[in-house]
């Protein structure tokens, strides 16, 4: 038998041929037992192959197909996982809420630790005796180029109430310099306005630290008469050390003077 393919895959056995351009041929079927018989009616067919062929259009349908069940698996496979994701953030956010609720009762304190935990503190304030530096969160708590994480700890009781702390290491050892979280540069700004505007209402005046902050940070306070105030005590004191000085050099003069005195009449 002469075995051929036509161009939608059918395998035949030529018959005849019908002219120069079209040929007779009956289809090839398998029986059960696996052997190939031609049978059916003849058709007649204007291409045939030696080996069986796919058109363009059908391996481009087929490409097109693959690709469609593979992107299918990745998106299954990928809203499996989102769901499972989701999942777990209703968990986290679940008890987050519930810790909310429970860190509601410490008032801004309470809500400064949702801050922390939602993420969005980003600046520290250090109070360094007075002496204000604003440093992102994430430097401000590093130790050892990144590689450890200071202690920051919330000291309280009940005269002085909460306070954030910040210490130089790890585990607590060292010193401790009070800090105040802000969620953001111009937070922190306030917060600085804040704590001078604070120490001035205690009657403690503006200092050059409190000065300092307000050239560096572009501050609203120390107000200029407060500063000029600075200004007049240091003058103030200044005169008062030249003052007493001079004094001293005057009360050392009559002392020479006196004891010149007495040496003359020896």
């Amino acid at each position: 038998m002469d075995i051929k393919y036509t161009s939608d895959g059918k395998k035949v056995v030529i018959v005849g041929q019908l002219n120069t351009q079209e040929t007779i041929v009956q289809e090839v079927f398998c029986k059960s037992d696996g052997a190939e018989i031609p049978s059916g009616q003849n058709f007649v067919v204007k291409s045939l192959h030696d080996e069986p062929v796919v058109s363009w259009q059908e391996e481009r349908k087929r490409d097109i197909e693959d690709a469609y069940e593979r992107a299918k698996a990745a998106y299954e496979r990928e809203e499996k996982s989102l769901r499972l994701k989701y999942r777990e953030e209703i968990m986290v956010l679940k008890s987050l809420i519930k810790k909310t609720r429970e860190y509601q009762k410490l008032g801004d304190i309470g809500e400064t630790i949702t801050k922390f935990m939602a993420g969005e503190i980003t600046h520290l304030v250090v109070d360094d005796y007075g002496r204000y530096r604003i440093q992102e969160f994430g430097s401000a708590i590093s130790e050892n180029d990144f590689e450890e994480i200071k202690l920051l700890t919330l000291f309280g009781g009940e005269k002085q109430g909460l306070q954030w702390r910040l210490n130089n290491y790890r585990d607590g050892s060292g010193s401790n310099t009070n800090v105040y979280p802000a969620t953001s540069l111009d937070d922190a700004k306030q917060t600085i306005e804040g704590l001078i505007e604070a120490a001035l209402a205690r009657g403690k005046g503006a200092t050059s630290r409190m000065i300092e902050a307000k050239n560096e940070y572009g501050l609203s306070i120390p107000p200029a008469e407060e500063i000029a105030k600075k200004y007049e005590r240091d003058l103030a004191e200044v005169q008062s050390r030249i003052k007493k000085k001079l004094e001293d050099v005057e009360k050392t003069r009559m002392e020479e003077k006196e004891l010149i005195a007495k040496a003359s009449l020896i």
